[in-house]
């Protein structure tokens, strides 16, 4: 079980700006201190120090949302060899008055060690590239998706025509009808025989 493995377990309840460290012995359950650390390189250097006048031994850092507020700090530690757990989201309590983040950080120690199988942090290079990979996919097929649309709109042929052809392609279909029946130059009345029938001057008319 985890809880053979170490002496203790350091919660962390990240935020925006600043993350709530809780520091449990194992064996006892017991807080042994609690701090807040800003989110930054000099805040992570600032809370390992802290943890290792408080929780020398052996130790595993429980920090929930490793791929979110907690990624800084979590890279940090792992690039130092420190043993970095991943906490399920936990669920907020209601409570009056003060406060919660250090109690949530002291979940999130606790919650870890009741767990069979704690998981560790994915990966993070190739499982980002990967998210960016089927992000712009996703954009592109959009964008095609409204391409064809303001084109369907665009030349979108008589009802009738549209619903012989659409039975076989919904866009593609009206699209191909409709380039059959764009009127030619020729069918286009000029200038000046619109402005015969106004009585303006072709000039006039057209500006």
């Amino acid at each position: 079980m985890l809880a053979d493995q170490l002496d203790y377990m350091i919660g962390v309840d990240p935020h925006r700006d600043a993350h709530a460290l809780a520091v449990v012995h194992v064996l006892s359950g017991a807080i042994v201190f609690e701090a807040n650390v800003a989110a930054s390189s000099d805040g992570y250097a600032h809370a390992l120090e802290l943890v290792d006048v408080h929780a020398a031994g052996r130790r595993a850092f429980a920090v929930e949302g490793t791929g979110s507020f907690g990624a800084g700090l979590t890279r940090f530690l792992t690039r130092r060899g420190e043993r970095v757990l991943e906490v399920s989201r936990l669920r907020r309590e209601r409570r009056s008055g003060g406060k919660t983040d250090a109690l949530d950080a002291v979940r999130a120690a606790r919650g870890v060690l009741a767990q069979e199988r704690p998981a560790t942090p994915r990966a993070g290079g190739e499982r980002q590239a990967l998210q960016a990979l089927v992000a712009a996919r996703e954009g592109a097929v959009n964008a095609r998706r409204a391409g064809l649309c303001q084109l369907r709109d665009l030349l979108i042929p008589p009802p009738s025509l549209c619903a012989a052809s659409c039975g076989r392609s919904p866009v593609l279909g009206c699209c191909n009808t409709s380039q059959q029946h764009v009127p030619a130059a020729a069918e286009i009345p000029s200038c000046a025989a619109a402005c015969s029938r106004c009585a303006r001057s072709p000039d006039a008319c057209c500006n």
